[in-house]
């Protein structure tokens, strides 16, 4: 397996679906097809960590999904990690294939061999038995993933295209309100928004109820 090339995109999907939940990156891999854009790179490994890094060497954005262990177990939730620097580690739930994926990265750095911008999906495994077939938990977090991975590669390309672009500064005026409430967090979560400071760990969620909105466009280069 060869890399995508320079300025792709790929999405990975690390996975075994003769292990139950193991399977839950190769069918969020499934779920992508047809929806993705065209030039997305659309991949399916076992986890080994050379045959992973050979997938995403010379990506601009590399998105990986997997299945993990953690402790305490909560089946289905999904962490989310972005690594834009070798040493931005994320190893804080174990690969269901043995290795963490700060081996990968570390083995990756040494060689080189680092996408632009790398984005972890992990979602956590209640059954890693042989077997076909999701558990109930984790199948419905594969389409949560599915759409914020959508989400991950639609921001990257707008991040590409401000770039080169003109574009626009906004300013919204409006209340502020914090939100507490466990069940809403939980709500907006599964619906792939992200902070857009990576350095986050815990993010806090604000509502804005706006009474104004103004901008300007800002123009390209050149």
């Amino acid at each position: 397996m060869s890399g995508p090339g320079r300025g792709t995109v790929v999405v990975i999907g690390v996975g075994n679906e003769f292990r139950r939940d193991d399977g839950a990156g190769p069918a969020v891999i499934d779920q992508l097809r047809g929806l993705v854009p065209v030039g997305v790179g659309l991949v399916i490994t076992d986890g080994e960590p050379t045959r992973l890094i050979e997938a995403w060497t010379g990506a601009a954005l590399a998105v990986v999904v997997d299945a993990v262990r953690a402790e305490p177990p909560h089946p289905g939730r999904v962490h989310r990690f972005v690594v834009d620097r070798p040493g931005a580690g994320v190893a804080r739930t174990a690969s269901s294939h043995g290795f963490g994926f700060d081996d990968a990265i570390a083995l990756a750095a040494a060689l080189d061999r680092m996408p632009g911008r790398l984005i972890v999906h992990a979602i956590e495994a209640a059954d890693l038995t042989q077997g076909t077939g999701l558990t109930p938990a984790v199948a419905e977090a594969v389409g949560v993933v599915a759409a914020a991975i959508l989400g991950d590669i639609a921001a990257g390309r707008r991040l590409s295209a401000r770039r080169t672009q003109s574009g626009w500064s906004v300013l919204v005026n409006g209340r502020v309100e914090v939100i507490y409430e466990e069940a809403e967090i939980r709500r907006l979560t599964q619906r792939g928004l992200h902070p857009w400071v990576n350095a986050v760990d815990r993010p806090f969620w604000i509502r804005i109820r706006p009474s104004s909105i103004s901008g300007r466009q800002t123009p390209g280069p050149g």
